[in-house]
């Protein structure tokens, strides 16, 4: 029975022990600065991958395209 309690005992202390860690132990992200360069007016809207044009637009099973396909909202992606 003293080996039981001495067991329960450690094992109470691994929890409190696991828990004191994720709490006050170094959680901190490591913090990189990421610079990437992008191309500022390298084309029109004609061109831009967001705009589809109707030779573009997804065809049905038939190959046809839909009739009544509308865009919705005003055309930002975000």
């Amino acid at each position: 029975m003293r080996l039981l309690k001495v067991l329960v005992a450690l094992i109470l202390l691994a929890v409190i022990a696991l828990a004191g860690y994720a709490y006050f132990g170094d959680m901190e992200p490591t913090r990189t600065e990421v610079r990437q360069p992008i191309a500022v007016g390298a084309g029109s809207a004609a061109t831009s991958p967001a705009v589809a044009t109707e030779a573009e637009a997804p065809t049905t099973a038939e190959g046809a395209a839909p009739a009544s396909e509308e865009p919705t909202g005003n055309g930002n992606l975000d």
